[in-house]
């Protein structure tokens, strides 16, 4: 699992407190689950954020646009559609809720959870071209194993968020395509899972003077159960391990608030996914609390 969260901005609404925050993020490139959306181009995100007290349940909207101008390279299947897409138009608000538990805290099996569902909302098109739902649940077990190493796993579901005959939409690299192939029968749209397994290592630093007390390192691998297709459309959708990430990511205490960074490598396991790349991308943001 690759991320790097910041915050700004707290509140309170009368007897149940809400816990708000607004997060802004530079991405060198956009990753989904291995895909290099805006393909070579850079990132902003805005990610506001509402917590429900002590309760574990959350909400929010993040807002993504890549940075610059251009088209992400294209080939649709139905020959009335254009054959380019701008970035733009490529730029999404992602409407989201969860829920996260700490299950045995007092074992060594003790469990955090965070289920979420999230509705990606490319809002400048129609939303039976684009338009999609996830749903996940993501676990790490942080007492598990010795030397401050902490498995992780999750799973995602992804399905169109139009029921009805989807707009077919190959992009590359890009957006994974929805089955609606000339006539295909397999018409149902984009669905299939996702499931990542990880391991995190905290290395501990002691330097309180930028407020640094420990560099995170990952390394995960992710399978994709139907979701995406090969080059070769017929073949339909694949079931493999897709790609593999490394990465290291920390925080520092930074004017008033803190600067979180994180550095990644994404080695591809396949080599007939025109969306999935050896690639270098990194993240950094920026975090105050009031």
């Amino acid at each position: 699992m690759v991320g790097c969260l910041c915050a700004i901005m707290a509140g309170s609404v009368s007897a149940m407190e809400l816990n708000s925050s607004v997060e802004a993020s530079y991405m060198s490139k956009y990753m989904w689950h291995g895909l290099e959306v805006y393909g070579s181009k850079s990132a902003s995100s805005v990610d506001f954020n509402v917590e429900l007290d002590d309760s574990g349940f959350y909400f929010g909207t993040q807002y993504i646009t890549p940075n610059g101008s251009g088209n992400v390279n294209s080939r649709y299947f139905d020959e009335e559609e254009p054959d380019n897409v701008s970035l733009t138009d490529m730029a999404k608000y992602i409407y989201y809720g969860g829920y996260m538990v700490s299950l045995f805290e007092t074992d060594v099996f003790k469990t955090d959870i965070d289920i979420r569902y999230m509705y990606h909302d490319y809002n400048r098109m129609s939303s039976d071209v684009l338009d999609q739902q996830e749903a996940s649940l993501f676990a790490q077990w942080t007492e598990l194993l010795p030397l401050g190493l902490t498995p992780y796993y999750k799973t995602a579901y992804v399905w169109d968020a139009d029921s009805g005959r989807r707009k077919q939409l190959l992009l590359n690299p890009g957006f994974p395509p929805s089955w609606d192939y000339q006539g295909d029968d397999r018409n149902s749209g984009m669905r299939g899972w996702f499931h990542l397994i990880g391991l995190a290592y905290d290395l501990p630093v002691d330097m309180p003077a930028i407020g640094m007390s420990s560099v995170r390192f990952i390394v995960d691998t992710e399978f994709n159960d139907g979701v995406m297709v090969t080059d070769d459309i017929s073949k339909g959708g694949g079931s493999e391990w897709t790609h593999m990430t490394t990465g290291a990511e920390t925080e520092l205490a930074i004017g008033p608030g803190s600067m979180c960074f994180g550095v990644y490598y994404q080695h591809a396991l396949v080599d007939d996914y025109v969306y999935i790349n050896n690639t270098f991308y990194s993240i950094a943001g920026y975090k105050l609390e009031f």
